[in-house]
């Protein structure tokens, strides 16, 4: 497994008083696998969309360090991306998010999130047959939610 992590696309935002820095990472060399499901799942979220959205706030990655989890931190990170001020600003009509931890998985039905689409860690097999992806957890896939915003 190769640990090495590039930036492959970096957009500046700076209608804010400090800049925002979009980052897209290429997981690919970090392990197979992983890089397909974020292509499926990324390219599928305008096709499973209502076509009158079209502006989203998506969430790519949510995580606690393990030392911090079960004390309501990720709960917390998710209500502060409900900034009046971004959301009206931007004309954001909803939230998306991929989930790839059941904690996460949980977390997100339970702020109301609904299931877009689920994509299997067993589609994606070595040659041999073996999975390529297994979480230590109970996750069994990675999923992407959609909640719209109801201002």
């Amino acid at each position: 497994m190769n640990d090495e992590v590039r930036t492959v696309n970096t957009q500046k935002v700076s209608k804010w008083k400090w800049p925002v820095l979009h980052v897209r990472v290429d997981l690919a060399n970090a392990f197979d696998g992983k890089a397909e499901i974020c292509e499926e799942i990324h390219g599928s979220i305008w096709r499973l969309l209502d076509p009158r959205i079209d502006t989203v706030l998506e969430l790519d990655i949510l995580s606690v360090a393990l030392p911090y989890q079960r004390r309501g931190i990720a709960g917390k990170m998710l209500e502060k991306r409900k900034s009046p001020e971004l959301l009206k600003d931007f004309h954001i009509q909803g939230f998306v998010c991929q989930a790839s931890s059941i904690a996460n998985q949980m977390l997100l039905r339970k702020r109301g999130h609904q299931e877009l689409k689920d994509v299997p860690f067993s589609r994606f097999v070595d040659e041999n047959g073996v999975q390529l992806i297994r979480p230590r957890d109970q996750t069994r896939s990675v999923k992407l939610f959609w909640k719209p915003y109801c201002p």
